[in-house]
């Protein structure tokens, strides 16, 4: 498996990942406009994209817009790589102790398994984000413990 830079190429498989990964997709233009305005990387696995984590900066904080992996291809590992790519990019030129990573998560998503894992915790919870009782756990990993996460 190789993680490598978002080509242009790419953009329908990663739209047909996340259609098979959310009940209800991300819009094509999301997802689109978020690639443009920060970074993206793909995993790649016997030629086929498998998964890709688009990350930028919101509210001066480096941010995961979107992490998605093929049903059949979770719980390998990969999303652990993809997010350590995010984090070595967004990282980089920064102490450690400096280093603060965010994204937000639907509350009932399994998936905040896997960032809690990751170092992730939850700093605040921002309620129907996702629709009338979807809450978003905003989640932040830091090298320090944060007192006032302030967005």
């Amino acid at each position: 498996m190789v993680i490598r830079d978002f080509e242009a190429k790419d953009f329908e498989r990663i739209i047909e990942i996340d259609k098979l990964s959310y009940e209800t997709p991300t819009p094509k233009q999301f997802v689109l406009d978020s690639i443009l305005g920060g970074k993206a990387w793909v995993a790649v696995e016997d030629d086929q994209i498998i998964g890709f984590i688009i990350g930028k900066v919101k509210h001066g904080t480096p941010y995961v817009n979107n992490v998605c992996l093929a049903p059949d291809h979770r719980g390998k590992g990969y999303a652990k790589l993809l997010f350590g790519k995010f984090e070595e990019v967004f990282g980089m030129n920064k102490n450690l102790e400096d280093r603060v990573y965010w994204l937000q998560v639907d509350s009932s998503n399994p998936a905040q398994k896997l960032y809690f894992d990751l170092g992730y915790r939850v700093g605040w919870i921002d309620q129907n984000y996702y629709g009338w009782s979807k809450h978003a756990l905003c989640m932040y990993k830091s090298a320090r413990p944060i007192v006032d996460f302030t967005r």
